[in-house]
């Protein structure tokens, strides 16, 4: 179990560094993670991105190590863990709704300001 939770903590690092590879190649980097012009609907995506990335790696992983029993925790613990990691889960879900579209929208000239 720990290879398949180990396999989507990395492609989530291989997305987030492709797509950032993707916006600087372009030349858009910082003007999309400044949020300035046509960008900014492409660089709120990325800013949602990277919340996502590190609630998964700096909320949901540690916690959900605990529940698994890959890290030794009291019963108590591992029932508050329970609780972190399914509303970190659940925002991750919740995340991925705007930020598609965002992307989706940046990709077909959508702009907010």
């Amino acid at each position: 179990m720990k290879r398949e939770h180990g396999i989507f903590r990395y492609a989530s690092l291989v997305v987030w560094i492709s797509g950032m590879a993707m916006l600087w190649q372009r030349g858009w980097l910082a003007d999309a993670l400044l949020l300035q012009g046509p960008l900014a609907v492409i660089g709120l995506g990325a800013w949602i991105g990277t919340a996502m990335l590190f609630n998964l790696w700096l909320v949901l992983w540690p916690h959900q190590k605990k529940l698994l029993g890959f890290v030794p925790a009291t019963l108590e613990e591992r029932v508050r863990c329970s609780r972190i990691t399914f509303l970190s889960s659940r925002s991750n879900t919740i995340l991925s709704f705007p930020l598609l579209f965002l992307m989706a929208a940046g990709g077909h000239g959508l702009h907010l300001f």
